[in-house]
């Protein structure tokens, strides 16, 4: 177990999810115009700050998103 102090910015995120119920993570992308999503649930972890999508291989979905060009992530 992790027994350092939090950063600042952790230790909010943590206080924060802390008093939801359970976590929900909205996965959306846009196909053809049209908006597409799912909510997940499925916190990892707090350093990085991840969460885990599981899609079915099946899944209209996961087809979607995986034709969406990425963005990169900004800070």
């Amino acid at each position: 177990m992790d027994t350092q102090p939090l950063e600042p910015a952790a230790q909010n995120f943590l206080d924060v999810m802390a008093q939801v119920c359970t976590p929900v993570t909205v996965v959306t992308t846009i196909a053809d115009g049209v908006p597409h999503g799912t909510t997940v649930s499925a916190f990892m972890s707090l350093r990085p700050p991840m969460i885990a999508v599981a899609l079915d291989l099946t899944s209209d979905l996961l087809v979607k998103i995986r034709r969406t060009p990425r963005r990169k992530q900004t800070k």
